[in-house]
């Protein structure tokens, strides 16, 4: 029986090396698509939750209010009208599964994004409604929109990735120019959005404009 020579050995090592250095790339391009498929779905989901909100309240939940209260933001709101689930901590037992509120929690289910690589090192003991996926600001902060005041639904921003702003990621967001506007594009350079209507894109950073921000703004 012929036994392979060194030669021979390394040059088919080297074979290897150069057909894993060509696939492993496709394997992260694929993991990453992924990761965007999946955070899509989570949208879409949350989509159908706000259109439920919508349709028993006849108006949107705010994205952030202050002072707090009267007004809670999202989260609460969701969870006040059965429309999401909560778990226990730090003796709280009514944290919205949105939110992540403590070293070493993220938030669950469709709330967490799969790209979203940040460790959690959310402040401890605190109750701040952090999640992986902010509302936009620019037409919910502060007041209670109704469908027609959001018009056209299509073109009105609801849900977007938020980013890691030290202490966790934010549940509200604002148009990309605005300082600290809390975007997060974790998709390759990409975020991804919920549109009022309940459709999901990949949008890139450099089409985003201020203006998607404020769509039927008063």
């Amino acid at each position: 029986m012929k036994r392979f020579t060194l030669i021979e050995l390394l040059v088919v090592i080297a074979i290897i090396a150069i057909l894993a250095s060509m696939l492993l790339p496709s394997l992260g391009r694929a993991r990453d698509t992924a990761k965007t498929a999946l955070c899509l779905g989570n949208l879409r989901q949350q989509g159908l939750i706000f259109n439920t909100y919508v349709s028993d309240c006849g108006y949107y939940p705010c994205a952030v209010t202050w002072p707090q209260p009267p007004y809670d933001a999202w989260p609460p709101t969701l969870v006040n009208a059965g429309l999401i689930g909560t778990f226990s901590m730090n003796g709280t037992p009514t944290v919205p599964d949105a939110c992540a509120p403590g070293i070493g929690y993220f938030p669950k289910g469709l709330w967490r994004c799969p790209a979203e690589a940040v460790p959690a090192a959310y402040d401890v003991g605190t109750l701040q409604y952090q999640t992986h996926y902010g509302m936009n600001a620019g037409n919910f902060q502060n007041r209670f929109r109704t469908e027609s005041t959001v018009a056209p639904a299509s073109s009105s921003l609801l849900m977007l990735d938020s980013s890691y702003v030290g202490t966790g990621n934010s549940l509200s967001v604002y148009g990309p120019s605005t300082g600290g506007n809390r975007l997060g594009f974790r998709h390759s350079g990409n975020l991804n959005a919920l549109y009022c209507d309940g459709h999901v894109v990949t949008r890139p950073r450099a089409n985003l404009t201020d203006a998607e921000f404020a769509v039927g703004h008063e």
